[in-house]
């Protein structure tokens, strides 16, 4: 059976750069090792691993060296290495703790954030539908405010009595309101 599939260098060249992107960001989000830790945050990941890795190690050289009765280098060396046999899973297990903390906290921060976008989105969409309902009315108002005034023109250009009464009432400078606009 033979393998078909191209080398890397080869395969880009047949991409565009849309599905290039679109790879390049499933690859940031892949996930590498036993913990399934995300490839953005590998380093982190080390980082605690080291670094508690080291602190576990000082403090079992300091037990064995100086809690446990003297029985040799060899013997010091060994001690050392089965204490930190029993830790390493410990420390293996804290790190990614640690690093699934962070990712929640990375993940509630972006909740939050499209939360609050959509948020205000739909207060734009209100405000919006708001502005588009109140020109409506005022059109719509203007326009019955019109027709009324023609009306009225049209009976006094008759001679005939106008009693009907404006479409809409207005509120003047004190508070009280005017008829017609």
């Amino acid at each position: 059976m033979t393998d078909d599939r191209k080398p890397p260098e080869e395969q880009d060249d047949d991409l565009t750069p849309e599905e290039i992107e679109e790879e390049e960001q499933l690859a940031a989000g892949e996930r590498e090792s036993i913990w399934s830790v995300p490839r953005r945050l590998r380093r982190w990941y080390a980082t605690i691993f080291v670094v508690q890795y080291l602190i576990f190690l000082g403090l079992t050289i300091y037990d064995v060296v100086f809690n446990q009765p003297a029985a040799g280098l060899v013997a010091t060396i060994l001690a050392v290495q089965r204490g930190m046999t029993a830790n390493i899973l410990n420390i293996a297990a804290s790190a990614y703790a640690i690093l699934e903390v962070y990712m929640l906290a990375d993940w509630l921060r972006e909740w939050d954030r499209n939360r609050f976008r959509k948020s205000r989105q739909q207060a734009r969409t209100e405000r919006r539908q708001r502005e588009q309902a109140e020109k409506a009315l005022q059109e719509a108002r203007a326009e019955a405010n019109h027709q009324w005034q023609a009306r009225q023109q049209a009976a006094l250009q008759a001679g005939i009595p106008f009693d009907e009464p404006p479409p809409f009432l207005t509120p003047n400078d004190n508070g009280a309101e005017n008829r017609g606009s």
